[in-house]
């Protein structure tokens, strides 16, 4: 059975090597503003295209099937004022899963694709700050907390863990309020750079230097203050917030953000140097 399955194997994967060697569409050498869908990406890599949509439905349907068992057990499982940040934090994997999807299935739509799973991101670390404020009684509780624990300001939060010598400062009531409210400039930061992406692709000339990339170096110190409060804030929580396990989350979309921005940046860097 084995050596049948290996003979079909070979004789399937040479075929597809002599197709694409005789193939004359190449998806790098479409002129910019081309439509790349399915149809594009099939005559460029042939078969290896359906293991892709195979591997993809393999990971989406069981996601998608988990956050909906979830999502339909908060309203007996959840308090009301929990609820709705719950349910936003837990919409953000099959979201990005679908925005993501997309970004494969048709893969001109990947640089608009890229903003809306940032700007998804973003509305669920928004979403964790509220509900773990309302889970800690409120802001001025948390700070109380933080008072009774002796839990000072976590400054030397990645990245500028050079503040390890530097005192923390203690926690008051406004210093808790610009750390909650800092992630939200993340948000509208995305916005504001999808924003950009549509107007120029619209607008945009070939030899011109594309007004988004610009915009993207710019935003960089906007959004590693937005970051660093946002772990700041992760640290403080998990700290005060001992006996809860929903802290976690935190972390998650916190790594899912870095590992979005890292490979946006390594790709900015290669766009950069022309590699």
């Amino acid at each position: 059975f084995l050596k049948t399955v290996w003979i079909i194997f070979r004789v399937h994967y040479k075929r597809s090597l002599r197709i694409m060697a005789d193939m004359t569409v190449n998806c790098s050498a479409l002129e910019d503003g081309s439509l790349i869908g399915p149809k594009q990406v099939y005559e460029s890599i042939y078969h290896w295209n359906t293991a892709v949509y195979v591997i993809l439905a393999l990971h989406a349907i069981p996601l998608w099937i988990i956050s909906s068992m979830i999502i339909s057990k908060l309203k007996s499982t959840c308090e009301s004022e929990l609820r709705v940040p719950l349910l936003f934090v837990t919409l953000v994997p099959p979201t990005l899963l679908i925005f993501f999807s997309i970004g494969i299935i048709i893969p001109s739509t990947g640089p608009f694709i890229q903003l809306l799973g940032d700007m998804t991101i973003c509305i669920g670390m928004v979403e964790f700050v509220l509900l773990t404020t309302r889970l800690a009684g409120g802001s001025k509780i948390l700070v109380q907390r933080c008072t009774d624990s002796k839990t000072g300001l976590p400054i030397a939060a990645p990245p500028f863990v050079c503040l390890a010598v530097v005192k923390q400062p203690i926690v008051t009531l406004r210093k808790l309020n610009i750390i909650q409210l800092l992630p939200v400039t993340l948000i509208f930061l995305k916005s504001a750079l999808l924003i950009i992406k549509i107007f120029e692709s619209a607008t945009y000339e070939p030899g011109e230097e594309p007004l988004s990339v610009i915009a993207r170096y710019l935003s960089i110190p906007i959004g590693l203050v937005g970051v660093y409060t946002y772990t700041i804030y992760l640290i403080l929580v998990s700290q005060v917030l001992k006996e809860s396990p929903t802290r976690t989350l935190g972390f998650v979309l916190l790594g899912f953000f870095v590992l979005s921005d890292a490979t946006e940046l390594f790709f900015l860097f290669l766009k950069g140097t022309k590699m």
